[in-house]
């Protein structure tokens, strides 16, 4: 927070925007301070023009729409320029166009905003990462969901629509995968597919995210014998819902501790081998614990 740049008139749009920084946000900022923003901007070698509505801005107007997603983006700029007037009445009626704000967003780039996450995701696992552990492994959360957007021709060629018993849907979707810590959903990292893409491909992308070690939860999406092995591949501890194909009645006991609490194996197909050499495994079995809660 620039605490010089409260009391005193603005009257550049470098001031402008200093100000508009500075009486946004102020319980977040010790994370996502200005330094942050900027030293995301050095590493793309991403130079912008100090305007009124700078990266630093663009930044908390985004924070605020993800907070409330059920208000337009309009809306949520309402929100920081009616905070910033409240300090500086002589600007009420002065709030930039819905133009200039949209054309602030699509000036920065991509890269910005990758750089950007993986600075914060760093900064909040450092912080979060007493409070996530289970027997020293640490716990990792796997799930995927779809996101839907505006209808425009490249954005339907790019991600697709969905089909149902009403037909092709309206707007595009797109299959979003996200890998965060159990104890603070601390977003780890994320992978942003095309609607048909599944979200085992999505994720196995983001494998090297995860140490060896790590605890990995997830639902029956994320679950399946050559699954398991790339798992096992990677050092990774799992928990998973059954896959809704297995039959636990054809899955061989090995060790019972229960009626619904068991060792089992299941089979690892020469299908799945042929078509993945990188399944490799000395035995085409893979042992298993059930257990229903």
């Amino acid at each position: 927070m620039r605490k010089n740049s409260i009391g005193k008139t603005p009257q550049t749009p470098a001031q402008i925007s200093d100000s508009l920084q500075s009486v946004a946000f102020n319980s977040i900022r010790n994370i996502v301070s200005d330094e942050l923003v900027e030293q995301a901007c050095q590493e793309i070698g991403y130079r912008f023009r100090r305007r009124k509505i700078t990266p630093v801005v663009t930044v908390l107007h985004m924070i605020l729409a993800a907070i409330w997603p059920e208000e337009s983006f309009n809306a949520c700029w309402q929100v920081l320029w009616d905070t910033f007037i409240r300090w500086f009445p002589q600007f009420h009626g002065r709030s930039p166009s819905r133009r200039c704000v949209a054309d602030a967003r699509r000036r920065v780039p991509l890269k910005f905003w990758v750089a950007l996450f993986h600075k914060i995701s760093a900064l909040a696992q450092e912080r979060s990462g007493p409070y996530d552990r289970w027997k020293d492994h640490r716990v990792v959360l796997v799930d995927g969901s779809c996101v839907s957007m505006i209808r425009t021709p490249e954005l339907v060629k790019a991600f697709g629509v969905n089909k149902g018993h009403h037909g092709r849907g309206r707007y595009p979707l797109a299959r979003l995968v996200t890998v965060c810590r159990a104890g603070t959903m601390t977003i780890l990292d994320y992978a942003l597919g095309a609607y048909r893409q599944s979200e085992w491909s999505l994720f196995s992308s983001r494998l090297e995210s995860l140490r060896r070690g790590d605890l990995l939860i997830g639902d029956r999406h994320f679950a399946g014998a050559p699954l398991y092995v790339y798992y096992q591949n990677h050092g990774l501890e799992l928990l998973t819902r059954v896959h809704h194909r297995l039959k636990m009645a054809r899955v061989k006991r090995i060790l019972c501790y229960s009626p619904e609490d068991f060792l089992g194996r299941l089979n690892l197909g020469k299908l799945h081998r042929r078509q993945d050499p990188s399944l490799h495994i000395t035995r085409a079995q893979w042992k298993a614990r059930h257990h229903v809660a």
